[in-house]
């Protein structure tokens, strides 16, 4: 027979009758089948055979009955299964009887076992299909499921109850646990764990324009270092505390209850966070005074992320000021203010830290607001960033203190950008060494009468890259407008400017009356080619008098510069010491040098260097009405003019000296010897005794020995004249004092050492010189001497008399001789 069916067990329901239950399937023996039952609580009994249970039908085909002594109850289940002990008991001998029933139970029993191992498969947990993603328990308990310990374990009754019974009994005071999605994670209470995070609707608070908060904030910043204030409108009237911990995630806004006075004020607090809210204001008008945040003292303290709305009146949307000490390291960030009703002057602004140190403002940005702007610092402020600063529409932007006479230094201001304000980008007042940079003005759609880019009353600060346009000499409502890139104020002493006036308004730099050593450099003119020349470019221009008092303004664009704090301008190749009285405090332009070459100017077909008229002071050139002078004494000057060489005195000075005496030269006529009656004595005859002494003289040739060394005794051309030693000896013999007589000339100078310079790198490189050469001769040097000479105009003279007087003679001689 064959095994025609895949049941190989049956199930049943009792219902309190029923005590024989037939199974359809066939057995080969009673004790093939296993019968269990199940109580309504899913208790389940194996029966014992005989004895719980008697079988009918084994060995045939078409199965039989289990039988129970009673009836199954109402409700309890049966199953009846075949259950095969895995053997195989058939023996086929060889060449043995074939006998078909024995193979086909062989046969059978083997189909039988398989049948066991799908059912077996069955009743495992199985996944529906290949494509499932999950195993289906096709209604069934899992039961004997250990508790789970990994992440992904499953969870049994017995852990779920355990979890759910803590949760419950953490809910209403007890202590269920929490633990963490994650690797490592512990088990924490669910109190400690929903303490993690405390909002101020934890204590109390309500969202709704009629509600005041007040005690629940007060109550919860009391209690807690960090409050959350979730989305809302939270309405609070005055918060006065010592801690600082507030914050949101954007939708959460804190309201002004009340309509005037201050709103949030933390006093002295020591650390602390205000993050990511809105603060909205509440006053009743434009008078009423306030500040929406402010900081009594502290410090490391940290604003971010705040957002001022509906700010009007007099007060500061943030102030910090001291308070039993100075508030210092804050960090102040990502501020947005917006003001209501604006005024000029009116004594309100966005951000100001009053005396604060160390302090970093970083990124605001503020709308509208009237006299102190964006941001503000005051008094003694000092050692504090303020960077990446935004103002629309402001009176300023950024305000460094006027107000007080203690003002603020060392402090950097840097990243400005003011759009159209109403007066100017940054004020710096009347503070010391800060450093302003790259401060961008645009007045295009400003109603400004007066247009500024820096304005400075302080000493020895520096307002670097400042780049202004939109100014074209009247504003939007088309009223005239006054513009002026950098300005200094009357106490303005020793700062620093470089500036871009790249607008088309004349006013670009204003000094006003009492400022000194104030220097501006523009950097670029803009569309200007001419700035200096100006007064309406330079207001105040008469302040540059080139004292050590001096304003100065630089243009290197357009080769302009008026002004120097030195009175004088100087260009120095390289550093070296100059000997006493080399320069001297009226040389204005200097061009110094070791070299021989200091100043060369050449090219061109017309004038290349242009003096005006000028003083007469000595060591100087000057121009004298047209004739160009060089001074030797305080009085004394040899002069050039349009025809003749003259010396400031007449018969004063000499060409060429004794020990430096001129080799020669050519004229085109003879020089004139002065001989006017008027300049003499009355003319006398010349004394006999001079003649008798000349008369003795000798005319002689001779060599100069100088020549004779360099051209050698040939090559030496030879000169004809007197010697001035010998004159002398005829005329002492004679009993003549020769120094009387003007014709013989006696000079005595001083010994002078040669003059050296240092090689210089340059020219050790480019080979002018050996490495092993330091020094270059400049001027020869002269030693101790002295010389004698003769004025052969007066020689001749002399001698031209002695050859009169000896013709008289003569003619008289000749006249008694021939009687006629």
């Amino acid at each position: 027979m064959t095994v025609s069916t895949e049941v190989d067990h049956n199930e049943y329901t009792g219902n309190g009758v029923t005590t024989s239950f037939p199974y359809t399937f066939r057995i080969f023996k009673k004790s093939d089948l296993v019968v269990q039952v199940s109580d309504l609580n899913g208790n389940v009994t194996k029966l014992v055979l005989d004895a719980g249970y008697t079988v009918t039908g084994a060995g045939t085909y078409s199965g039989g009955a289990v039988v129970l002594p009673s009836p199954l109850a109402a409700g309890w289940r049966i199953t009846i299964e075949r259950v095969l002990d895995v053997v195989q008991e058939t023996d086929l001998r060889n060449q043995g009887k074939f006998f078909p029933e024995v193979h086909e139970d062989a046969f059978d029993y083997l189909t039988m076992l398989i049948q066991r191992c799908f059912g077996w498969f069955r009743r495992a947990l199985m996944k529906p299909s290949l494509l499932a993603k999950y195993y289906d328990a096709k209604q069934n308990r899992i039961s004997n499921l250990a508790d789970p310990s990994l992440e992904q374990d499953a969870v049994n009754n017995r852990s779920m109850r355990n979890y759910v019974d803590a949760a419950i009994a953490g809910v209403i005071g007890g202590f269920g646990w929490f633990i963490q999605y994650g690797s490592g994670a512990v088990y924490r209470t669910f109190q400690d764990k929903m303490r993690d995070g405390v909002s101020i609707k934890d204590f109390g608070a309500q969202n709704g324009i009629l509600n005041d908060n007040k005690d629940a904030f007060t109550k919860s910043l009391h209690s807690f270092s960090s409050v959350f204030v979730p989305e809302g409108v939270f309405n609070t009237s005055l918060v006065s505390l010592s801690r600082c911990g507030l914050y949101g995630t954007g939708g959460g806004t804190i309201k002004q209850y009340d309509r005037d006075g201050n709103h949030l004020v933390f006093n002295m607090p020591d650390g602390g966070m205000l993050s990511t809210l809105t603060i909205m204001g509440n006053k009743s008008d434009d008078s009423v005074q306030g500040h929406q945040v402010s900081f009594s003292g502290g410090h490391d303290v940290s604003v971010k992320n705040i957002r001022f709305t509906n700010t009007r009146g007099t007060g500061f949307s943030l102030i910090a000021y001291p308070n039993n000490g100075i508030p210092s390291g804050y960090i102040v960030r990502d501020i947005r203010g917006e003001y209501l009703g604006f005024a000029n002057n009116k004594k309100a602004g966005c951000v100001l830290f009053d005396s604060s140190q160390n302090t970093l403002i970083d990124g605001v940005i503020a709308r509208n607001y009237p006299q102190f702007g964006a941001v503000e610092l005051k008094t003694a402020a000092k050692y504090n960033i303020v960077s990446n600063v935004i103002g629309e529409e402001c009176q300023h932007v950024v305000y460094n203190g006027t107000e007080t006479e203690t003002a603020p230094t060392n402090n950097i201001i840097s990243s400005v950008m003011a759009n159209n304000p109403k007066y100017a980008a940054v004020v710096v007042g009347k503070g010391t060494g800060n450093l302003i940079s790259n401060v961008l003005v645009d007045y295009s759609e400003s109603d400004a009468k007066q247009a500024h880019g820096v304005t400075v009353q302080g000493n020895n600060n520096i307002a670097s890259n400042i780049l202004m346009t939109g100014c074209d000499g009247k504003n939007e409502s088309g009223d005239l407008q006054t513009s002026t890139t950098i300005r200094f104020l009357d106490a303005a002493r020793s700062n620093y400017a470089s500036i871009f006036p790249m607008y088309s308004s004349s006013g670009v730099v204003t000094f006003e009356e009492g400022c000194i050593r104030n220097f501006v450099e523009i950097k670029h003119p803009g569309d200007r080619n001419n700035i200096l020349s100006s007064a309406s470019a330079v207001t105040g221009i008469s302040s540059i008098d080139g004292t050590t008092n001096s304003n100065v303004v630089h243009v290197p664009a357009l080769g302009q510069y008026v002004g120097t704090m030195s009175g004088r301008f100087e260009w120095w190749v390289k550093y070296f010491n100059l000997a006493n009285q080399t320069l001297v405090s009226a040389d204005k332009f200097r061009m110094l040098a070791e070299g021989d070459v200091s100043l060369a100017v050449g090219g061109g077909i017309s004038s290349q260097l242009k003096l005006f008229n000028s003083d007469n002071t000595k060591g100087t050139m000057s121009l004298i009405n047209g004739n160009i002078r060089i001074s030797t004494g305080n009085s004394e000057y040899i002069q050039f003019s349009d025809s003749a060489m003259t010396p400031s005195t007449t018969n004063t000075y000499s060409l060429g000296l004794a020990g430096r005496a001129w080799s020669g030269g050519f004229t085109q006529s003879a020089f004139t010897v002065l001989s006017d009656a008027r300049f003499k004595t009355a003319p006398e005859v010349i004394d006999e005794k001079i003649l008798d002494a000349w008369e003795r003289v000798e005319w002689v040739s001779y060599q100069y020995l100088d020549r004779i060394e360099v051209k050698g005794k040939d090559g030496a051309r030879w000169h004809f004249g007197a010697v001035a030693q010998h004159v002398i000896s005829v005329f002492q013999n004679e009993g003549i004092d020769v120094s009387r007589l003007a014709f013989i000339c006696y000079d005595k100078w001083n010994e002078t050492p040669a003059e050296y310079r240092d090689v210089t790198e340059e020219e050790h490189s480019a080979g002018v010189y050996p490495l092993i050469q330091t020094k270059v001769l400049v001027r020869e040097a002269v030693e101790a001497g002295e010389c004698y000479g003769i004025r052969y105009e007066e020689a001749l003279i002399l001698e031209s008399a002695m050859m009169r007087r000896r013709v008289k003679k003569l003619e008289e001689q000749v006249l008694q001789l021939t009687g006629n």
